[in-house]
């Protein structure tokens, strides 16, 4: 009898196993497993997901900056994203260069944010990756990395104080900033900020630390007040190339995250949030752009079909609505 116990309980255990495995097989954590992924571009596919970036075109009136912001400076080639800087008159403009951010796509408070770059080089080249508030004021501005063509890196945390805008921040040597890729990394809590650069820390503040939604820039700008305007020794093209950006959110004990994706339309939760309690019930709808319609959530085992539908959040959960198109409900040619 003992031995027919035991041979079900063995048994309980490994289907137990497989059920954790197939799950946590699905979130992807950072290295030291204290951040899940909740958002990324790996940029594995031939053209820019506009579902996930804004790609500027314009001209931005700022530091007396000397570029137009093209469009077609912006491309996906061999796995990374390409913002390329040009000699190129354009908007009375006599350089053009890129830019993307998230803006109205994607913004987060609090987490880490890690992007491999390699970055363009040269008098006057200006990369950055950074992040802006959601509010549209400034400051508050927290920069993950900027430099102004040489092997030097600058981490800042822009804030206002008695009402004057004020930094902190740290600017390192780094080698081969334009011939290798490196990590740039933002790791952002309620009650500390902390830099890193190839995973080794380079700087941490506890002061002035911002408590909205920011959303994430990549940029070049050619020019201004910083960096100073190129001159005869600037090479073009400069290419400021992009591996990935991953941004993850903290594993919280008692906390669940809910991690939602849907490409033509969008999803509802109630209540409004991503991070719960654990056990809290949790009502999704799915809601489709003109054109298409639901057809099914992928992430939940039971009621597929269901919408609106209402889930337990007794783990982290990715949920995704499935559109398809409508062919009786298309957007007018």
């Amino acid at each position: 009898m003992m031995r027919v116990i035991n041979f079900f309980f063995l048994i309980f255990c490994i289907i137990l196993c497989l059920i954790i495995i197939k799950f946590t097989s699905s979130l992807k954590y950072c290295n030291n497993s204290k951040w899940i992924l909740v958002w990324n571009d790996e940029f594995e596919e031939d053209q820019i997901d506009i579902d996930k970036w804004k790609i500027e075109d314009s001209y931005i009136n700022k530091n007396n900056e000397k570029q137009y912001y093209s469009s077609d400076e912006v491309y996906v080639n061999n796995g990374n994203l390409v913002i390329r800087s040009q000699k190129r008159n354009k908007g009375e403009k006599e350089f053009t260069s890129g830019l993307v951010s998230t803006n109205g796509k994607y913004a987060q408070m609090y987490g880490r944010f890690e992007i491999r770059a390699k970055l363009p080089e040269g008098k006057g080249i200006w990369p950055a990756h950074w992040l802006l508030n959601i509010l549209g004021k400034w400051p508050p501005e927290i920069d993950i990395c900027e430099t102004y063509g040489q092997n030097k890196v600058y981490m800042t945390n822009h804030y206002e104080s008695l009402n004057k805008a004020h930094s902190e921040g740290i600017g390192c040597e780094v080698l081969n900033l334009s011939s290798d890729f490196h990590t740039f990394a933002l790791e952002w809590e309620p009650e500390e900020m902390r830099w890193y650069i190839d995973g080794i820390k380079k700087f941490t503040t506890n002061k002035h630390i911002p408590d909205i939604p920011f959303y994430l820039i990549l940029n070049t700008a050619v020019g201004g007040d910083w960096p100073g305007n190129p001159d005869s020794s600037t090479k073009f093209p400069q290419y400021h190339r992009i591996d990935y950006v991953r941004i993850y959110r903290k594993d919280i004990e008692g906390t669940k995250l809910l991690i939602k994706t849907s490409k033509n339309g969008q999803i509802i939760c109630n209540p409004n949030d991503s991070r719960f309690q654990t056990n809290t019930l949790v009502e999704l709808t799915a809601i489709p752009e003109i054109g298409y319609k639901f057809k099914s959530w992928k992430g939940i085992d039971s009621g597929k079909n269901e919408n609106p539908i209402k889930i337990i959040m007794d783990t982290h959960k990715i949920i995704e609505a499935i559109y398809i198109e409508d062919s009786g409900n298309k957007k007018n040619e």
